[in-house]
């Protein structure tokens, strides 16, 4: 072999081991850089499912939150407030209201137990209108009187049952996207310090009672030798998820006398309205 041909040879077996150890070195690669494949796609999946707990999160409206502490009402104006009382006496004249009053109160001056509560803003009887909800209180039971321009449309009747009232209303703003605004009535207990929502939804003229939520409770009673100040308190954050068929959440938090810093004691988790006490609200006009 003369030295050109030996030359030629050199160069081609070494630029075979070149390219040879080249591919070999780019296989690793690609194996190493696909042995996370299915890891990145692990994350990826992660990462959606945590975006979409963020969305979901993120279109969450808070309903209530026990911590604030007392439920602030809204007063209706003197003229709304003379309307209603006007079309509760003359009710209380007639066979519902009338029965009722009889089996709740004995030897009561109905003159002088009339009270306005609060008022809540929405569409109650009617889709997509603007109506005003009256809570008041008669004698030993509750009632919620609903105007639209100046005008009562709808006159429901009921309490939460014995020794407790409504004493503080809430609307939502259409949780079930059905164009009519729910309401939250805020029952208390006589020897307590707890306050329990009670939900309503609005359903062919009537309040169909959707069941009992969470606001806050105390191991405070009345009488007791409690000291306030050492009673533990529990209070509820919930927030819903509006749909046809809406979600609730509810964080809780605890603390131990009314000076202390809430405390979370349980994220948000879905939960279900109490359905298993009675509750009524009955159109009597």
């Amino acid at each position: 072999m003369n030295k050109n041909k030996l030359l030629t040879a050199i160069l081609f077996s070494s630029f075979g081991l070149i390219t040879a150890c080249g591919s070999t070195e780019a296989v690793a690669d690609y194996k190493k850089a696909n042995e996370n494949v299915p890891d990145m796609a692990a994350n990826n999946r992660k990462n959606v499912e945590n975006k979409a707990a963020d969305n979901v999160k993120s279109k969450s409206i808070e309903l209530f939150d026990g911590r604030s502490g007392e439920v602030k009402n809204t007063k209706p104006s003197t003229a709304e407030t003379a309307l209603v009382e006007k079309e509760v006496r003359v009710k209380s004249k007639e066979k519902f209201l009338r029965n009722r009053l009889a089996g709740l109160a004995e030897n009561v001056d109905w003159e002088k137990e009339f009270s306005v509560e609060g008022v809540a803003e929405g569409a109650f009887t009617k889709a997509n209108s603007k109506q005003k909800a009256v809570l008041y209180r008669f004698s030993y039971t509750n009632g919620v009187v609903v105007l639209e321009d100046g005008n009562i449309v709808a006159h429901l009747s009921g309490g939460p049952g014995d020794y407790a009232f409504y004493f503080a209303i809430k609307a939502l703003p259409d949780v079930n996207q059905n164009g009519l605004s729910e309401i939250v009535l805020f029952r208390n207990v006589e020897d307590n310090e707890n306050v329990i929502p009670y939900l309503f939804e609005p359903k062919n003229g009537e309040m169909n009672f959707l069941g009992e939520a969470r606001y806050f409770t105390s191991s405070y009673v009345a009488g007791d030798d409690t000291d306030s100040e050492k009673a533990k308190q529990t209070a509820y954050r919930t927030t819903i998820q509006p749909s046809s068929n809406p979600t609730f959440l509810q964080e809780i938090y605890e603390r131990t006398g009314s000076k202390a810093e809430w405390m979370l004691t349980k994220k948000a988790e879905k939960f279900s309205l109490n359905k298993k006490i009675e509750a009524t609200l009955t159109n009597i006009r």
